[in-house]
């Protein structure tokens, strides 16, 4: 209902641009404090500034309006998403821990971690967790919390208090909504980079995952910084200005090509 009440939210601001906090109230029949709540979020992720009995829309919202639906996000430069897959499963070794998280770019390396053995997967996709559950050699654990319809993916206090039974992670396969080469991945979401970083600060080795068309998408925030990824896996489109920058800073960047594909 939340998630909902905000998505409609965001709506309103892009047709109205500005609208008290009695308007909302109205609207959506709820308390005074709860609207206060929800504005909180959408400032927090850089959506509306808050002013005296309201907020505004920003010039330049960070945040998309809607998240576009699972299907359509999946087909989306798909061929650079297979080749990126197949070189980021070459890096994680049988026997090893490895979180996964929830973007189309990480879903599609799924079929080829099956020929991997003992693999010990945390995750807090709900599609992913259904999908490697089966495999007789995996452990998977799918951590819990609150379940974002949109995403099926669970966040929230829960989750975070699951994630801490977990003192060590070797492997973390990280999407993102966009990357910056003098920064780092990026989030729409402040909740979302917030549980992300906490998987950071467990694990090892960090893998990201970033086709050329997340490049130069600021978010919101700055989720995992770039000296703290081991290795970015990214396409032949990506400028080589863009890896020089990484290289210097230290970061291993592997380029693919749908060409590769097998």
């Amino acid at each position: 209902m939340k998630n909902t009440r905000i998505q409609e939210m965001k709506k309103l601001f892009l047709n109205k641009k500005q609208l008290l906090n009695k308007e909302l109230c109205d609207i959506f029949g709820v308390s005074i404090e709860t609207v206060r709540r929800d504005l909180n979020i959408l400032e927090q992720e850089g959506f509306i500034q808050k002013v005296y009995g309201g907020a505004r829309l920003l010039e330049n919202p960070s945040i998309p309006a809607t998240i576009e639906a699972w299907d359509t996000r999946l087909k989306k430069n798909e061929l650079f998403k297979k080749s990126i897959a197949e070189r980021v499963a070459t890096l994680i070794p049988d026997g090893c821990t490895v979180f996964l998280d929830t973007g189309t770019s990480v879903f599609e390396v799924l079929p080829l971690l099956q020929e991997k053995k003992n693999l010990t997967v945390l995750t807090n996709s709900l599609r992913i967790a259904m999908e490697l559950g089966l495999c007789d050699s995996f452990s998977v654990y799918n951590i819990g919390g609150l379940v974002k319809r949109e995403t099926l993916t669970s966040i929230g206090l829960f989750a975070k208090e699951f994630l801490a039974s977990f003192y060590r992670i070797d492997f973390a396969i990280l999407s993102c909504d966009g990357f910056l080469p003098d920064r780092g991945t990026t989030e729409y979401s402040s909740e979302i980079a917030e549980f992300k970083q906490l998987v950071i600060d467990k694990t090892a080795h960090i893998i990201a995952v970033a086709d050329h068309s997340k490049f130069g998408i600021t978010g919101s925030c700055v989720c995992c910084p770039i000296e703290k990824i081991g290795t970015l896996v990214t396409d032949s489109l990506v400028s080589a200005a863009a890896v020089s920058k990484l290289t210097e800073r230290g970061v291993q960047v592997v380029q693919t090509s749908p060409d590769e594909l097998m």
